[in-house]
């Protein structure tokens, strides 16, 4: 922040009884610049479970958050970065009560606590062109779920924690060329288990993983034009081996005609979590292996009439082995369902994920906007040639912004999802849906400004995930404050 102290304050409320409130403040005290943020947001909703199948009760959400940020500057080249931040949070949602157990009204709810350190020393040699950090970042999550109808509420916890230990060098050789390198060692840990009238104290599980990281990458820029990256990384898993990823990307200016043509390659490497190893949804068959992943993209920037328009085009390719998914067993007989009857994690052997994405910024006349992206995917298991679920081939958003006057901006978007599979196989299709949205924002001088917005205008009603419910029409009103 800038000298003295500077402030934003915004407050927030309407539909489903929601209400949204936020104070921020900055600034620099000597060698000190310092940030602070808290928050608060709680809404009733609407129930999870789809209300047109007789669901009334509302599943609420409420969440507290604070941050704080300081960075010392202990000497020209010498500075300490010290940030805190933590969330307390409540959600209520449903499940498959007794005697149907299908999915439907209940008083099940969760509470979720997450905190978060993170301490840097970053020093500054050579005149400024070498660039170095250490640091350490810790966090910790508590999670509760309780049922209020069973004999013992509580029903399922889990502690996790994560702490990494990194350094990171940068190198500006010149304003051209980029060196950065790094590594680092993360572990985290978890403690969990699922209580009941049966089993009251289970054995929690508990386990740990360690991941540690190589990374190195250099960029140049050739001509003023052609900007070349390639980067590698190594990583050992002390569950999992290791394994090397590389990164390849090149984009090339042409300013002569407006144009940029860029194109990239790149691997992926994911070690199972500690939960889909271990926990009462692990694999009771085999041991899920990492997912590797190897993708490339290519395309093209294209100014047009001066800066008027801008339009992208991009085509991007996939394929993973071993990814990681869910398996529901409801209405499955297996094996594996009969040891693990609510589902379980399991590896997709080949997926092929590829599409085009399209976009454009159109300025036709002084303070209008238009925006407007289009994707097509098609995101598939090649080994039974399904598309894989939740994954529409078409999406498409639309955004029409007027500044009508110095103080006045008006706005309105346009979200559209196509038809996808809520199941792996192409079970249990959804309809595709088209939302409509509205915002406007006054400014009243002297740093407020009030705004507002309404939401799904069209009341349209849909099912983001099969058998849940979403919000219908709803409008949002509040006032910032900055000083």
């Amino acid at each position: 922040g800038g000298d003295g102290i500077h402030a934003v304050e915004s407050a927030e409320g309407g539909s489903f009884a929601t209400y949204r409130l936020n104070a921020q403040a900055n600034g620099t005290e000597g060698i000190v610049e310092y940030g602070a943020a808290l928050n608060y947001f709680h809404t009733n909703g609407v129930s999870a479970a789809d209300a047109r199948n007789g669901n009334s009760e509302t599943d609420g959400y409420g969440n507290f958050g604070a941050t704080v940020n300081t960075r010392t500057h202990v000497t020209p080249w010498l500075s300490l970065d010290l940030r805190g931040y933590m969330t307390d949070a409540r959600d209520d949602f449903d499940g498959f009560p007794p005697p149907t157990f299908t999915f439907q009204d209940d008083a099940e709810y969760a509470r979720n606590r997450f905190y978060a350190g993170y301490a840097g020393l970053n020093a500054d040699l050579l005149d400024g062109r070498f660039h170095n950090r250490v640091a350490v970042t810790s966090s910790l999550n508590d999670r509760k779920d309780f049922d209020p109808s069973q004999p013992l509420p509580l029903d399922f916890y889990a502690k996790g924690g994560d702490t990494t230990y990194e350094y990171q060098g940068v190198v500006d050789f010149s304003p051209e060329d980029e060196l950065t390198f790094g590594a680092e060692d993360d572990r985290t840990t978890i403690n969990s288990a699922s209580p009941s009238s049966f089993d009251p104290h289970p054995s929690p599980l508990k386990a740990s993983m360690r991941n540690d990281g190589y990374y190195a990458q250099m960029q140049s820029t050739l001509f003023r034009q052609l900007t070349l990256t390639g980067g590698v990384r190594y990583d050992d898993n002390d569950r999992f081996g290791s394994h090397a990823s590389l990164k390849l990307a090149a984009a090339w200016q042409i300013p002569e005609s407006g144009t940029t043509l860029h194109a990239n390659y790149g691997d992926g490497f994911k070690a199972p979590t500690l939960f889909e190893l271990f926990s009462e949804f692990s694999n009771p068959l085999r041991t899920l292996s990492p997912e590797v992943a190897h993708g490339w993209e290519a395309g093209v920037d294209q100014k047009l009439f001066g800066d008027v328009a801008l339009v992208s085009l991009a085509y991007f390719n996939r394929r993973t082995t071993d990814e990681i998914d869910f398996f529901s067993c409801f209405g499955v007989v297996s094996p594996a369902c009969k040891l693990r009857p609510f589902g379980y994690y399991d590896n997709i052997d080949r997926v092929r994920a590829r599409g085009i994405e399209m976009a454009a910024i159109l300025r036709p006349a002084e303070g209008l906007t238009l925006s407007a992206n289009a994707t097509w995917l098609d995101d598939v298991n090649l080994v039974t040639d399904t598309d894989l679920a939740r994954r529409p081939h078409w999406q498409a958003n639309a955004d029409l912004r007027w500044q009508a006057t110095d103080a006045l901006s008006l706005g309105t978007t346009v979200e559209y999802v196509g038809r996808r599979f809520d199941s792996a196989g192409e079970f249990n299709p959804l309809a595709a849906y088209t939302l409509v949205n509205a915002y406007a924002a006054y400014d009243l001088g002297r740093g407020y400004e009030l705004f507002a917005r309404a939401e799904n205008l069209a009341d349209r009603h849909y099912q983001p995930v099969a058998g849940y419910g979403a919000e219908g029409r709803a409008v949002y009103g509040g006032i910032r404050a900055a000083f």
